[in-house]
């Protein structure tokens, strides 16, 4: 198990000193996660959004038939 995490770290700190430090890879980091942190705001929007409209069409309905 330990074995796995210092060859993990070792190609971790092998990839980031290859790319001239953390620098370099900071604005790529940045981006995924914006763009992941994105795509689930926009997917809790979209689910909210449906069930808001459901909910608001039940009413509507309700009101209607009384």
């Amino acid at each position: 198990m330990s074995s796995t995490t210092t060859t993990r770290y070792n190609l971790v700190y092998s990839i980031v000193s290859t790319t001239s430090g953390m620098p370099a890879l900071l604005p790529s980091m940045c981006s995924t996660l914006l763009c992941a942190g994105m795509s689930a705001l926009l997917c809790t929007l979209r689910s909210m959004l449906s069930t808001l409209s459901t909910k608001m069409l039940n009413r509507l309905k309700t009101q209607h038939e009384i």
